[in-house]
């Protein structure tokens, strides 16, 4: 597979990811996107990297909200695309 073949295919995920949740991703739609464990998503939460993470005071669980457009920004960015032409 060519370098521009492969980076068309992976465009091609971004957008369909952007057309299924145009507003906000689960933890399972970054696992699943990204290939890992929602445990490693929910760790990088975590760490306000690609979301926001909050506990209640007196809660056993945590709340999580990633912004498709926030996610997607960090994702293209971090490998080498320009948001702009």
């Amino acid at each position: 597979m060519k370098i521009a073949d492969f980076l068309q295919a992976d465009t091609e995920k971004v957008e369909a990811l952007i057309e299924a949740h145009p507003d906000t991703l689960s933890v399972e739609d970054v696992a699943e996107f990204l290939k890992l464990d929602a445990r490693s998503v929910r760790s990088v939460l975590d760490n306000g990297l690609i979301g926001l993470c909050w506990k209640k005071e007196h809660s056993l669980n945590r709340g999580f909200y990633i912004s498709t457009a926030m996610f997607v920004r960090w994702y293209m960015l971090q490998n080498g695309f320009t948001l702009c032409s």
